[in-house]
């Protein structure tokens, strides 16, 4: 009897065995975005940074509900500049302040937003890939995140497979904007209060 149901149980077993399946996995996009204008708004902005910065849009996603209501954005950038950490801070800053205004001053883009959208909803990714940052000084920013409203600053250390450390700085993004405003200020402030530049005689600066 023991060995009668040994042999059943095996050949249920192997009744239910199946064999090898192709393994799809979901595709990422269940739908494309039936609203040209955050398309709009993002590939206008990404053809000013290409060509006066030099900053590539590699990609870029929405994420929204059903009622298609965007609740994220992210956009992923990729540029050869070699950027310390104060200009890469003042950079992102324009870059989320100018999409941001630019999102709302659409209407079609304006009424689709979640309430209150802000920063704090864009994941922002940025790869730098100069060569002398990889292997010239690594102190220059290698990699920079946006992200739940916290900014990440990796220089390029965080590249280097040869090393388990790196250099890098978090902070809020309303503090990145805070030090860009207040150092643009400064900056203002000292050139007004340089003497003027000397005229010479045939009504020509110096």
């Amino acid at each position: 009897m023991k060995r009668f149901l040994t042999l059943f149980a095996l050949l249920i077993g192997l009744t239910s065995c199946m064999g090898p399946q192709l393994w799809r996995p979901e595709p990422p996009i269940v739908r494309d975005y039936d609203s040209d204008a955050f398309t709009s708004v993002t590939l206008h902005q990404a053809a000013r940074l290409a060509h006066k910065h030099r900053w590539y849009l590699d990609d870029a996603w929405i994420s929204y509900d059903e009622a298609g209501i965007v609740h994220r954005i992210r956009l992923q950038y990729r540029t050869q500049n070699i950027l310390e950490l104060q200009e890469a801070r003042a950079m992102l800053v324009d870059l989320v302040e100018e999409y941001l205004e630019t999102l709302n001053a659409n209407p079609l883009a304006q009424m689709n937003l979640e309430e209150g959208f802000s920063a704090d909803n864009l994941l922002i990714y940025v790869d730098f890939q100069t060569y002398w940052g990889l292997y010239g000084d690594p102190l220059y920013i290698g990699w920079m995140v946006l992200e739940d409203g916290l900014v990440y600053y990796y220089d390029f250390d965080v590249k280097n497979r040869n090393v388990d450390y790196w250099y890098s700085r978090i902070e809020s993004y309303n503090k990145s904007k805070e030090v860009v405003r207040i150092e643009r200020e400064s900056e203002e402030s000292y050139k007004n209060s340089l003497p003027p530049t000397p005229k010479s005689k045939f009504d020509h600066q110096i």
